[in-house]
């Protein structure tokens, strides 16, 4: 789990912006695998980009989490259902672009997943920038404090290149 603390910055950077040009070469252009049409790699890729993206914010969360140092601790089954929960709000509007969730989702399930997937997003970023201040801090962080870190890691590719590096250091600091 710490070994997302130490990735670079260029890696998680790489890593995560295939999906953002895999989704963009699907989108533009008319492209097909095996039969299998643009909107429905496009899809797969939104769904998978999805996951990656918010699986990382979640896995920094759950690594911080570990670490005896951090006054601000949470319960990890939180975070995973607001993670998740954010990832399958997410995935049905792409899926919802070529009209698969329909098939897969009731309606009601649909109209309840749009507020919940907001509150999943304000409950993983909050969770996840508190604690990557609190560390830092050395005391539980005021919402003034972090609320910048949320917006860095909701803001992706900028957020990378400036949260992770602190991650680096948190990272060096637990080793030492």
């Amino acid at each position: 789990m710490q070994q997302i603390l130490k990735l670079k910055h260029w890696q998680v950077f790489l890593f995560l912006m295939v999906w953002y040009v895999l989704y963009y070469i699907f989108s533009f252009t008319d492209f097909e695998i095996l039969f299998i049409s643009k909107a429905k790699l496009r899809a797969a890729s939104g769904v998978i980009g999805t996951g990656v993206m918010i699986g990382w914010v979640m896995f920094i969360g759950l690594a911080l989490n570990r670490i005896n140092k951090n006054p601000y601790k949470f319960r990890d089954g939180i975070l995973l259902v607001a993670s998740i929960i954010c990832i399958l709000g997410y995935s049905e509007l792409h899926l919802e672009s070529i009209n698969l969730e329909s098939n897969l989702l009731p309606e009601f399930v649909s109209i309840l997943l749009t507020p919940l997937t907001f509150l999943g997003i304000l409950i993983t970023y909050r969770t996840v920038s508190k604690s990557l201040k609190s560390i830092e801090k050395g005391e539980k962080a005021r919402i003034s404090e972090y609320l910048v870190d949320a917006v860095l890691l909701f803001v992706l590719p900028i957020g990378i290149w400036i949260i992770q590096p602190r991650l680096n250091k948190i990272y060096l600091n637990i080793q030492d």
